[in-house]
């Protein structure tokens, strides 16, 4: 959600007000079920649908922390305080600028980039609205790739390979020897993820759930560990609300991920507007406030 939506462009197609509260690398769970908490809520919320995350509610990761910062923050109210009027100023200055750290501490940034001769580009930019822009031209191909795939298919020995090609080879049979993962809670929670959805469509808000692109051999690893027949299917059939594959919509389904699972900066705008197409529920004349949410 948050490098494959572009804001602006689901702003003008919409007619909405979009919000990007993606946060890398987590579960849409917490953020998901605080918005389902708060009465105030009654917009439309796109969520990044991944089958692991439904296996697992109680995996701990950032969001956590960030919805009960919001919490703290939420429930404080009353006159402004040296501390909250500090906090708007940082953030009014931050709001004129953007970052390039990749979420890496300054002492990693030192270590990693500028004192290492051979270090990979900066390739991702985070703007003050949350959104963020990934230029794959910056990084080294093949290998980036290959390890997002690795680590996607939970592969932790690379193949002996004397080339791509048969890097390539070696671990598409990895991948093809996979069983599909076991996850027994999965339905059960899936439940629990419908009653957040019930709360929500009963003030007159909405969820949407979609499945981001995902290509080549990371595409490959989620089909084998998580068929859509088994998880994505039997998930939609019990939350009952509305829902997107990219696998269903031609372009989303023929468009090349750099890294196996995220779309480069360039393929963005398309995105978005192939995702406005294939959902009804997001064309403008609903002046709800759309509430994207996230989790890779």
């Amino acid at each position: 959600m948050q490098l494959d939506v572009d804001v602006g462009t689901l702003r003008s197609l919409t007619g909405m007000e979009p919000v990007q509260l993606a946060i890398d690398g987590s579960s849409f769970v917490p953020v998901l079920a605080d918005l389902a908490d708060d009465e105030r809520v009654t917009g439309t919320i796109l969520v990044d649908y991944q089958d692991h995350v439904v296996g697992d509610l109680h995996r701990v990761d950032a969001a956590q922390s960030y919805v009960a910062q919001w919490r703290n923050l939420r429930g404080q109210g009353g006159l402004p305080t040296f501390a909250s009027t500090e906090g708007y100023l940082g953030t009014w200055l931050h709001g004129h600028m953007r970052s390039f750290a990749d979420g890496a501490n300054p002492f990693d940034s030192l270590m990693l980039r500028v004192l290492d001769g051979k270090a990979t580009q900066q390739y991702l930019i985070t703007l003050i609205d949350r959104e963020r822009l990934a230029d794959y031209t910056k990084v080294l191909m093949p290998q980036f790739y290959f390890g997002r795939v690795m680590r996607n298919a939970g592969i932790t020995t690379p193949p002996a390979a004397t080339n791509w090609n048969d890097l390539n080879r070696l671990l598409a049979s990895q991948i093809d020897a996979r069983h599909p993962t076991s996850m027994p809670y999965f339905f059960k929670n899936a439940e629990v993820v419908a009653a957040m959805v019930r709360k929500i469509e009963a003030r007159g808000g909405r969820v949407v759930f979609v499945a981001f692109p995902r290509s080549g051999l990371v595409r490959a690893a989620d089909d084998r560990a998580y068929p859509r027949d088994m998880y994505w299917q039997t998930f939609i059939r019990i939350v009952a609300a509305p829902s997107l594959h990219y696998a269903d919509v031609p372009w989303m389904a023929s468009v090349i991920c750099p890294d196996g699972s995220h779309l480069d900066q360039r393929d963005r705008v398309m995105f978005t507007r192939e995702l406005v197409h294939a959902l009804p529920i997001l064309k403008r004349g609903d002046r709800r406030v759309a509430i994207p949410e996230h989790v890779q």
